[in-house]
């Protein structure tokens, strides 16, 4: 089932662009977990690919003769640990997470931070990974891309913010939240997942309209 509006942005930060940190429909959106190797923070899942819980200033891997998730990357605007995703044509990694008490028919709006932070070879025999990549959102029965960013370089990265509309088809859905790369290895950070209902149209306009009657009676 395709959604019935979409709405995607990507743009350097500022204020009146941050989407909420903390959503009241998503249990720890913003990630925070102890930082480490092939695990989701608390209240997500993961698959057998993994993913990775980095605090600002990279992640050092423990694994193989070395190398560190993304390297220098700076804090998001929501602080703390972030998530950092695989993503190649052929493999990928991804955070999920049941979200209930939705209505069904009801739009929802899924926001978060993300950015390319790479991979740094440090002393490994591995290349960098640093391709261009986006995340895939899966919820309420359909799939939205961001779009996709390069790598600003290492100390440089930079962080975005991206929101999608979706349509509840049931009262209990998947969030899904996957790292892609149509040209090579990527890796994708992400950050301040919030899940909160979009105001009807009507709705909108009565906001509107009570201040205006309000100051018109005194």
């Amino acid at each position: 089932m395709h959604p019935r509006r979409v709405f995607i942005s990507a743009a350097l930060m500022t204020a009146a662009a941050i989407p909420a940190a903390h959503a009241q429909l998503v249990t720890n959106g913003s990630l925070t977990g102890a930082p480490g190797e092939g695990f989701a923070p608390p209240a997500w899942t993961t698959g057998t690919q993994g993913a990775d819980t980095v605090a600002p200033g990279g992640l050092a891997s423990p694994s193989g003769p070395g190398g560190f998730h993304a390297y220098q990357m700076p804090a998001s605007p929501d602080g703390g640990t972030f998530v950092s995703l695989y993503g190649s044509p052929s493999v990928v990694e991804h955070i999920q997470q049941s979200v209930s008490g939705l209505t069904v028919g009801q739009t929802y709006r899924v926001s978060f931070f993300y950015g390319l932070g790479g991979w740094w070879q440090g002393s490994s025999i591995y290349p960098d990974e640093t391709a261009p990549g986006f995340l895939n959102v899966s919820f309420g029965g359909g799939t939205q891309s961001t779009p996709v960013i390069s790598f600003d370089g290492f100390g440089s990265q930079q962080w975005y913010t991206a929101s999608m509309d979706f349509t509840a088809t049931s009262t209990t859905s998947l969030l899904h939240i996957a790292g892609a790369s149509n040209t090579g290895i990527t890796r994708l950070a992400i950050d301040g997942i919030a899940v909160n209902p979009v105001p009807a149209p009507s709705a909108l306009a009565l906001l509107a309209v009570i201040p205006l009657a309000s100051r018109r009676r005194r």
